[in-house]
């Protein structure tokens, strides 16, 4: 990537690489969502804030206590996509980092 390689956040979930010869990748990363893990036909989806309900309004959610399949307040595990963008995908920067233009 080369010894000119600047790296800025974009969101909470991604990230802007631009490389040394002018290439620039957008890396997201996609978290999974926190299921009940109480029972198999609990389809609750957990948010954040530690609220269950279903993923579509139709959804059945099991009345009992809800488990989350992975700990509220952790890192979300899920992959990671990284692509080349074209020039007018490129994020634009509204202010300049600290030792450069």
């Amino acid at each position: 990537m080369g010894d000119n390689t600047h790296i800025s956040r974009d969101d909470a979930l991604s990230l802007s690489v631009r490389t040394g010869c002018g290439n620039t990748y957008g890396v997201t990363f996609r978290g999974y969502s926190r299921r009940c893990a109480a029972a198999e036909d609990c389809t609750a989806v957990i948010t954040d804030a530690g609220v269950a309900a279903g993923p579509h309004p139709w959804s059945v959610v099991a009345d009992h206590q809800h488990v989350p399949s992975f700990p509220i307040g952790a890192p979300r595990p899920g992959p990671v996509g990284a692509q080349l963008l074209t020039p007018w995908e490129v994020p634009r920067r509204t202010s300049r980092p600290p030792n450069g233009p």
